[in-house]
């Protein structure tokens, strides 16, 4: 595995009332494009936690001169890995702010388990907040809540997917936004807004944080003012 193929694109997470951009996540892609998503299921942990910590360094080495706040993925199989809490831990003595890292724990059918939760609780002493991604999938659920130290909680966009015709999906948000914030006062994000009628909707339901193609799609870091720019495009 040559880590040197993969790059960081970078997506905004948008203050759905300013339409600018709150953080960003970095997402893993190649040049030569390849099934993302198959790759880091399929890959060993130890491979996809190097490929991940790598970009995550080349884009905080990029903002280094204008720190902002960044979010990046690891599987909990990957969050167990002692080279992962290694590098981490240098991350995070680094002289980038902990307060503008966050890690989200992204769902591929893990189990919670007393030494994940010991990690997770090490390294937010240690400045670095947790979200939990893809909620609502798989065993990404409300037990996650109870059981792992989370400021965040990003609902994955299956949830919004039909939010005009479905009732219950309304129910469900309506649901969310008042009850995620009492865990620790986590922020609520959701996923995968695509049209003007789910933002609407969405912040007419109390919703304050979104993401998706609508806002801009993921970029490269060199493109990383214009993907700002095309969030506060929607004002106009």
């Amino acid at each position: 595995m040559d880590e040197s193929k993969f790059t960081a694109f970078l997506q905004p997470i948008v203050n759905a009332h300013t339409l600018t951009a709150e953080s960003y996540e970095v997402l893993s892609r190649t040049l030569t494009p390849i099934n993302i998503e198959h790759f880091f299921k399929t890959s060993a942990p130890t491979t996809g936690a190097q490929v991940s910590l790598k970009v995550l360094k080349d884009t905080l080495q990029f903002f280094s001169s204008s720190p902002t706040k960044i979010q990046f993925n690891l599987t909990a199989p990957q969050l167990l890995l002692k080279s992962t809490v290694d590098s981490l831990e240098n991350v995070l003595a680094s002289n980038y702010p902990n307060t503008m890292l966050m890690c989200e724990i992204t769902e591929f059918g893990y189990n919670i388990d007393g030494e994940l939760r010991d990690i997770v609780t090490h390294l937010r002493a240690k400045g670095l907040s947790f979200s939990l991604d893809d909620f609502g999938t798989c065993q990404s659920g409300y037990d996650r809540l109870f059981d792992l130290p989370i400021s965040q909680v990003k609902v994955d966009r299956k949830f919004i997917n039909n939010i005009v015709a479905c009732r219950k999906q309304q129910t469900l948000i309506r649901h969310l936004v008042n009850y995620i914030p009492l865990f620790n006062n986590a922020q609520l994000i959701f996923e995968g807004v695509e049209t003007q009628t789910q933002h609407n909707l969405l912040m007419e339901m109390g919703s304050e944080f979104h993401q998706g193609y609508f806002y801009a799609r993921p970029a490269p870091l060199k493109d990383i003012r214009r993907t700002n720019s095309l969030a506060q495009s929607r004002t106009n």
